[in-house]
């Protein structure tokens, strides 16, 4: 999951590529895995619904995690959650 919202990043944030910056973050909080990929680039047109989302939502699902994404001129931001039970 982590690889495909990397791979989008990178092939669709950044159409000059200069001061590209996408950050991964993961933490462990309350019992909650919670892994963020951020980037500042151009923030997603499609306002998280394409086909590449369906498939990270579908993702999300198979282990129990929560899905949330955010867009804007300041970039992408996707968080998965996930309880450490799971």
């Amino acid at each position: 999951m982590i690889t495909e919202l990397v791979t989008n990043a990178a092939k669709h944030a950044f159409p000059s590529k200069a001061g590209a910056l996408i950050r991964i973050e993961v933490v462990c909080r309350d019992g909650t895995w919670i892994c963020t990929v951020a980037d500042n680039g151009i923030g997603a047109t499609d306002q998280l619904r394409g086909t590449g989302s369906r498939i990270l939502e579908g993702l999300a699902r198979s282990i129990q995690a929560r899905l949330n994404g955010e867009a804007g001129q300041g970039g992408t931001r996707i968080t998965i959650e996930m309880p450490t039970t799971a």
